[in-house]
């Protein structure tokens, strides 16, 4: 037979074999077996695939510069490609750790081998891939041919349920990013809430400095989607705008659905206040609840109360009382300017003035309507106006006074008389006089005291003579203190 080897120990026929050459023919044969590789040729014919025994040899004796043709592989551990890879068909890698190892030097370098040539190109991805760790040094694109960032995925316009990015399994929390023609959108799924940083550092919205849990270099809106005054650029950046032109908030009682448009929560005290740029912090408003419940407007803060509280509207206070709390202060009160009307408490008058409107036809005017029921006493210090009314139903003034016992100017040998001048009270015509004689004593014995002569709107005279005609004289009238005492009543 052709390609037969040599004996071991070659023999003629009818020579004798001696326990030497038996004993070289066994150590030559077992030398053999062992040596054997069944590559073929010398080394015997190859091991047919069913005369192996399972797992009695792994992928790593398998020929590097051989071509291998697989019909389905499957690997429990590590899979080293020295060359092409070539799937026709489905590919599910749950580790591509060292594929990718064999692929980062080509990638890094942009380009990838094909057949003998080097292509410079992008990588592709297409069809269902699950992967277990990708590192790509380039750009990848995923439904584009020609990425134009590290990383670009481009799909079809899609709304807040989208899948162009899902970060998590679909049937729990899942975090969702995409886009649609007119915004883009970041979107937390499974009926689960979205935490921004929930353990910890701050978020910013216009800036990349927040100094703050979050911080909004910008306008700010809180609304139903339905906001006007923003969206139209009347409102600055750092502006606030709270609530919709489309709905009213409060004026409820109680807890409800709809309790008010800004609500404050505290244990019992709180405060909002404003600094100029650091020169000082003013309250505007201190709430102490509890007790207390009351609200105390340009609190003390350190820097001194607020200076002054303009109101352009009615002030409304119901069910309540409104004190003047400094008694000290020269002047508290509503109003302490020059002309304006005011409410004052005055700590110079040492009372609570009201004080008119100046500019009018009656200096500064004050008028108090339907009703005035003064509980004690009431001194008028100047003119009583309207305190009667005349047959034609017009209001009338109330002056009164009394002269001085050395007013007196003799009037003949047995008179005397008295001027009295009622200018000062503005009578702007002749009102009704009434007088009376006073003194010390003998005035009773006088006739004259209570008749009225020489009636204008500035004064009268009064004429006295004694009853029985006999001699009188200024200095008898002061002797006695006789005086005239005068009301005026009149417009």
């Amino acid at each position: 037979m052709a390609n037969r080897p040599d004996p071991y120990v070659k023999k003629d026929p009818g020579d004798i074999m001696l326990a030497s050459d038996w004993n070289e023919m066994q150590v030559q044969g077992r030398e053999e077996v062992h040596a054997h590789r069944h590559t073929g040729e010398a080394d015997g014919q190859p091991i047919p695939r069913e005369g192996i025994a399972q797992k009695a040899i792994d992928g790593t004796r398998i020929d590097p510069a051989s071509n291998v043709t697989v019909g389905t592989l499957t690997s429990d551990g590590n899979l080293t490609v020295k060359g092409e890879l070539k799937v026709n068909g489905k590919a599910i890698l749950d580790n591509v750790a060292d594929l990718l190892a064999t692929l980062a030097p080509r990638l890094a370098d942009n380009y990838i081998q094909n057949g003998t040539a080097a292509q410079t190109a992008n990588l592709n991805i297409s069809g269902n891939g699950t992967f277990g760790g990708t590192m790509v040094a380039g750009k990848v694109g995923i439904g584009t041919n020609s990425p134009s960032a590290t990383l670009q995925l481009v799909d079809k316009n899609q709304g807040p349920d989208g899948t162009l990015l899902v970060l998590g399994p679909t049937k729990q929390a899942n975090l969702r990013l995409g886009y649609d023609a007119e915004y883009s959108w970041i979107q937390a799924h499974g009926a689960k809430p979205l935490a921004l940083n929930p353990i910890g550092n701050n978020v910013g919205i216009g800036t990349t400095a927040p100094v703050g849990k979050i911080e909004v270099n910008g306008t700010a809106v809180i609304s139903n989607g339905n906001s006007y005054a923003t969206g139209n650029n009347y409102m600055a950046a750092g502006s606030l705008t709270i609530g919709s032109i489309t709905a009213n908030y409060g004026g409820g009682q109680k807890w409800n659905a709809n309790t008010a448009g800004l609500l404050l929560e505290t244990k019992d005290n709180t405060e909002i206040a404003v600094h100029d740029s650091k020169t000082r912090v003013a309250s505007l408003m201190y709430y102490e609840g509890g007790a207390a419940n009351r609200i105390s407007i340009g609190r003390d803060m350190g820097w001194g109360a607020i200076g002054q509280l303009l109101v352009n509207g009615a002030i409304s206070a119901g069910n309540s009382d409104l004190y003047f709390t400094k008694t000290d202060h020269k002047h508290t009160g509503f109003g302490n300017t020059a002309g304006y009307a005011a409410i004052e408490n005055a700590a110079d008058y040492d009372s609570l003035m009201i004080l008119g409107r100046a500019g009018t036809d009656k200096a500064r005017k004050v008028r108090l309507w339907d009703y005035l029921e003064v509980n004690g006493r009431l001194d008028v210090t100047g003119d009583l106006l309207g305190a009667a009314k005349n047959a034609a139903n017009q209001a009338q003034r109330v002056r009164c006074g009394q002269t001085s016992d050395s007013a007196w100017v003799a009037y003949g040998k047995n008179g005397i008389y008295v001027e009295i001048d009622t200018s000062h009270a503005g009578f702007s015509s002749t009102p009704v006089y009434v007088a009376s004689l006073g003194g010390n004593g003998g005035h009773w014995d006088t006739t004259g005291g209570s008749s009225i002569y020489s009636a204008t709107k500035t004064g009268f005279k009064v004429y006295v003579r004694w009853a029985d005609g006999r001699a009188l004289s200024p200095e008898d009238a002061k002797k006695s203190g006789w005086h005239i005492i005068w009301m005026a009543v009149g417009s």
